[in-house]
């Protein structure tokens, strides 16, 4: 079955472009007065046996014209009717002359024709006002009578559920549904229903007036069906009715006007892993009453370049285009939306319900939508891309419906995990936001917390690494809040860091006090300059190899002095020198000591210590003795150095 599926999918492609291509031929019908015999045309239903679609029967006008068993057909239901029985089963084609065709209900069924063999049907064109035809308008229109409360075509094979109709349709003809006088509101009618049909051909009809309840549809397509072209009709003035209704595969509408409908197409349950639902293309929707388009279990459709104009009423549960259900593999591609009062439509596309999968939406229009998109419910989506407005966002949803990426091509911004970028890149995540790869070992990773802190974390023994293009004196700084001065700064062109000071004249330029918290070790280096201070005297701690390995030496000088005076020195010995760099006693000095009177008597000296003061009579000698005293076996005695009275004057 499949293969005799594709096989008749590319018959009719073929069709269809031949039926393009010979249009005029098909209209040579509508003057085919010999049948009644009058040249009027308005005589009565011309029907043309075995008619082929072939290209030479479309593109020339057949000449094997007959009229079955001779029979002249009203124009009416019945008439029609007895024309379609008059047929043999390959079916053929049946010409509807101009006039009003009344169409009463046949026997206790919900339609007034059936069709159960291959026929198409050529008007002489539908009437563009619903007024009553004059003699010389050259309409075809098929008018539900009064109190009729029913369809009025089905095309059904009827013989098994196996069987289908190839090749069936409507051309320049006005279905009128007489909905004012058919007030059945209860029942499930179709203008036109297919059940069990493939490469079925609807074109330049009217569909006007049609009634019944919410599940009714002007033209309607079955589940068994497939292959249905249906291209420039109007759909109108039916009121709580729908367009279009199919469960087929394999459909493709396109150029069609849907107007004051309830939906202008609904797809449910259309479409299936194998065979597309199909295309919505060309086509416009003005004032629909719930969603112009609805898919809910549907597969593989595309709506393109189509118009939603007016959705006044749209509810809150439904958008230009809703999308219910599983429905899969949808493509909403350079579509638009308008309100004629400019004021915004409630949602452009409404998402709900379980898996909602794979939906492709590019390249719209959408910016009178106070929403864009909605997904609502217990939607599962992934795999989506929206483009609206054209010039707008585009985003990409996880397999929960939030947006993954969002591109502002208005603003210039990425979000990745947010869906209001407020940067050029921005990204959301509460652990790793950013990775970059050299391979799949060698990476590093970039994370903010939620104390505001940024980590950075190369892989393996990877180091962080800064390092211009061209020196700098101001390569790299940190700053504080309010900028100004630097905290630290980094000069690569005289190789030199700053702390507080943007100028760095040494390697390490330090602009205020430092404290050390920790041994400064110099890995048993010799250093020869570690410290400089910088004032009125200079100071400099080195080690010298005048003092011997180990030894450090404090030296000074004034500013703007050559000369250094070396003021200490400390040897591993354990001798210090003053003013002696190479000290031979634990201390020697190079010059006097002096000292100061003590008010009081120095504390007593521990076992084996001694202690030199000069005292100020206070306490222990008199004013200007220079004492000395020691603790030697537990006893501490004390004696006068320098009898202060006894000496010379100075």
């Amino acid at each position: 079955m499949k293969n005799k599926r594709n096989t008749y999918w590319a018959l009719a492609c073929g069709i269809l472009l031949c039926v393009l291509l010979g249009a005029a031929s098909l209209t040579d019908y509508k003057g085919m007065s010999v049948i009644s015999g009058t040249p009027s045309g308005a005589g009565g239903v011309a029907v043309k046996d075995n008619f082929v679609y072939t290209a030479d029967r479309l593109l020339h006008k057949p000449t094997n014209l007959l009229y079955v068993d001779g029979v002249h057909y009203a124009q009416t239901s019945a008439g029609i009717q007895a024309a379609v029985d008059a047929l043999p089963t390959t079916g053929g084609m049946i010409v509807l002359p101009p006039g009003d065709y009344p169409m009463t209900k046949n026997g206790a069924n919900d339609y007034c024709v059936l069709v159960n063999k291959p026929v198409y049907f050529v008007g002489a064109g539908p009437g563009f006002t619903n007024t009553t035809l004059s003699v010389n308008q050259h309409f075809t229109r098929l008018k539900l009578a009064d109190n009729q409360n029913c369809g009025l075509f089905k095309f059904d094979p009827t013989t098994s559920s196996d069987t289908q109709l190839y090749f069936g349709g409507f051309e320049k003809v006005e279905f009128n549904g007489n909905v004012t006088n058919n007030s059945g509101t209860g029942d499930t009618r179709y203008g036109v229903n297919f059940d069990n049909n493939s490469d079925v051909l609807v074109r330049h009809c009217i569909f006007r007036e049609m009634g019944g309840n919410t599940s009714s549809a002007c033209l309607r397509f079955d589940d068994r069906s497939w292959g249905a072209w249906v291209h420039d009709n109007d759909f109108e003035d039916s009121t709580g009715v729908t367009g279009i209704k199919t469960e087929a595969e394999r459909n493709f509408f396109y150029a069609n006007h849907f107007r004051d409908l309830r939906w202008g197409v609904d797809a449910r349950n259309s479409g299936d892993a194998d065979d597309p639902g199909g295309w919505i293309v060309d086509s416009d929707f003005v004032e629909m009453q719930r969603s112009p388009i609805l898919f809910g279990n549907s597969n593989w459709w595309t709506v393109q370049n189509c118009y939603f104009v007016d959705p006044s009423i749209l509810q809150t549960d439904a958008g230009a285009i809703a999308l219910r259900d599983t429905t899969t593999h949808v493509q909403i591609l350079n579509n638009r939306i308008q309100r004629d009062d400019g004021s915004d439509v409630e949602y452009g596309i409404w998402i709900e319900d379980s898996t909602v999968d794979y939906i492709n939406i590019l390249d719209n229009d959408f910016t009178l939508a106070s929403t864009p998109y909605e997904i609502a419910g217990s939607a599962n989506t992934h795999g989506v891309i929206r483009d609206m407005p054209r010039d707008g966002t585009a985003a990409y949803l996880d397999n929960t419906g939030t947006a993954s990426v969002i591109i502002d091509s208005v603003n210039g911004r990425i979000g990745v995990g947010v869906s209001d970028p407020d940067a050029a890149i921005e990204v959301l995540n509460t652990s790793t936001q950013l990775k970059l790869s050299y391979d799949a070992d060698s990476f590093a990773t970039f994370a903010v917390d939620t104390n505001d802190d940024l980590t950075i974390t190369p892989s393996t023994t990877g180091q962080v690494i800064f390092q211009p293009t061209t020196d700098s004196i101001d390569f790299f700084q940190v700053l504080d809040a309010d900028g100004g001065t630097p905290v630290f700064n980094v000069d690569s062109t005289n190789e030199g860091v700053g702390i507080l000071t943007a100028t760095p004249a040494r390697p390490l330029d330090v602009n205020g006090s430092v404290d050390i918290r920790g041994r400064l070790d110099m890995n048993a280096q010799k250093i020869t300059e570690v410290m400089q201070l910088y004032g009125a005297t200079d100071l400099i701690l080195t080690s010298d190899v005048d003092g011997g390995a180990g030894s450090v030496r404090l030296r000074v000088r004034n500013t703007g002095d050559s000369a250094w005076l070396d003021a200490l020195t400390a040897i591993q010995a354990g001798n210090v020198g003053i003013g002696i760099i190479a000290p031979i006693y634990p201390l020697s000095v190079d010059g006097g000591i002096s000292g100061l009177e003590k008010s009081a008597d120095p504390t007593e000296p521990a076992e084996g210590s001694y202690v030199i003061w000069m005292s100020d009579g206070t306490g222990k000698g008199d004013d200007g003795d220079v004492l000395i005293g020691s603790q030697a076996g537990g006893v501490t005695k004390w004696t006068t150095l320098f009898d202060h009275s006894a000496g010379a004057g100075w």
